[in-house]
């Protein structure tokens, strides 16, 4: 078995070197102790001098495709059953949601290589690896693409579009459609609850660029730079991810320091839209990629999976919460509501205008969309009694 030596970098910051075959990692060593502090949070353990293998491989294959997505069986057809670890390593595991890359060995490149040669955020990259696992076609040219690095279940792909980054959605029901609705729906309402740098702004996008296409997709931007990173909460060691405990929430809103009441903003808004998956990878922090310090909570964004998405029954009381209790009105008991009732009024006051003018377009009927914004309103007059 060959094995490529490559070493862990952040930006141009060497961290760790790494022994791995096939997109694998089999082996960790040389770690540089004195740059600790821009390790992943997940790998910043107690041990100085040491990183666990079991450790680092389990957050590389965490930046991979997970097997899940909606479209592999297309890119295992056209790309020849090409593992999902080794379609990371083609593109050397760069991501458009932090700085890490994996820096090939010497004898494998004509000259070195920094950061600034090879990012995504600054430098042109294929699409072709979305065109694939989005719209099922493959144009044969190159692997290199932070498509390879993105999460979730959904079809999605990056796309630079006026020279800025931006993520396109799609939806699990190929009929109905319902998370783009649903994602730009949130976002709105969110817009009345959060200041702006504190949501993630969804529109859509349509195939042929009018609505007059056939599928429609979430589209938004990038809200990653250069200088910064997303560290989702369950990097954080302290959170017992596995399993609903409020406990988690004292320990999250202690990570947001003094922007804890994002934390809160961010359950009265699922609240309302009664989202389904609200999970510890899809909240976190942004963390600075030049020094490592936390510096605010991440904008609110993937909220697709709300409003009875994919239910047949419209009963909120079959709808489970996430991530800190199943039951909506226990989580709730989290945030003392009566310190946003400004903020929630705002919402009561612009609800019907909001959901009529997102869901116009939609291919659920209107007694169905009836019924689901009464719902979101009966959750505003809920949180308005408390």
């Amino acid at each position: 078995m060959i094995y490529m030596l490559y070493t862990l970098m952040n930006k141009n910051t060497e961290l760790i070197d790494i022994e791995m075959t096939n997109g694998i990692i089999y082996k960790a060593k040389n770690f540089r102790t004195e740059n600790k502090a821009l390790l992943p949070v997940f790998l910043q353990g107690k041990n100085k001098d040491n990183i666990e293998i079991e450790k680092i491989a389990k957050w590389w294959q965490s930046r991979r495709i997970p097997a899940n997505r909606d479209g592999i069986k297309e890119l295992f057809f056209y790309l020849n059953d090409i593992s999902l670890d080794a379609l990371a390593e083609k593109s050397l595991g760069l991501s458009l949601s932090d700085q890490y890359w994996i820096r090939p060995p010497r004898d494998m490149i004509s000259k070195d290589i920094n950061w600034e040669d090879v990012n995504f955020f600054q430098n042109e990259f294929s699409e072709d690896i979305g065109e694939l696992l989005i719209g099922g076609q493959w144009n044969g040219k190159s692997l290199v693409s932070p498509d390879n690095s993105s999460d979730g279940a959904l079809k999605k792909r990056w796309k630079i579009i006026g020279g800025t980054r931006c993520l396109i959605k799609g939806s699990s029901d190929p009929f109905y459609q319902t998370e783009p609705f649903r994602e730009v729906f949130a976002s709105r309402v969110a817009g009345l609850l959060f200041d702006a740098d504190f949501r993630v702004e969804y529109d859509f996008v349509w195939d042929h660029g009018d609505k007059t296409g056939k599928k429609v997709y979430s589209l938004c931007e990038n809200f990653i730079t250069p200088d910064t990173e997303y560290v989702p909460f369950a990097q954080f060691c302290d959170i017992k991810s596995a399993a609903y405990d409020p406990g988690n929430f004292d320990v999250c809103k202690k990570i947001c320091g003094d922007y804890k009441h994002i934390l809160d903003l961010i359950l009265i808004l699922d609240y309302i839209v009664l989202n389904e998956d609200r999970h510890f990878g899809n909240f976190g922090m942004i963390r600075s990629a030049n020094t490592g310090e936390l510096i605010r909570p991440a904008p609110v964004f993937d909220t697709g999976s709300s409003l009875f998405c994919n239910r047949v029954a419209l009963d909120s009381g079959l709808v489970r919460a996430k991530p800190f209790c199943k039951d909506f009105d226990e989580q709730i008991k989290l945030v003392k509501v009566s310190d946003y009732r400004k903020n929630i009024l705002s919402v009561k006051d612009k609800i019907s205008e909001i959901f009529w003018e997102t869901f116009a377009d939609a291919f659920e009927s209107e007694s169905r969309l009836s019924e689901i914004l009464e719902a979101a309103k009966s959750q505003i007059e809920k949180l308005l009694a408390r």
